[in-house]
């Protein structure tokens, strides 16, 4: 999680942001292991969501719409514009 410089004005809690996702290891040169993200993001948010739902208050948000390409040709992106909104109570 990443802080923004947003506070929310209710009770002035920062705004942070940050990315969950699937990632798998890939081999490099036999001696180290580089994480490589699937692009998975929608199983990955569900188990967060499952995760967090017993102890903070949760709202799965979805963006109208949404439509994501990767930089490259070859990238997969499984985002459908889903957010996952986590705050306590």
């Amino acid at each position: 999680m990443w802080p923004t410089d947003v506070n929310i004005l209710a009770n002035e809690a920062s705004l942070l942001v940050g990315t969950i996702e699937v990632q798998n290891k890939r081999p490099m040169a036999g001696l180290i292991f580089l994480a490589r993200d699937t692009g998975e993001y929608d199983r990955s948010l569900g188990v967060f969501e499952q995760e967090f739902c017993n102890r903070f208050a949760v709202k799965l948000v979805e963006r109208k719409n949404s439509e994501v390409q990767g930089s490259h040709d070859q990238d997969r992106v499984d985002w459908r514009g889903r957010v996952l909104l986590i705050w306590q109570t």
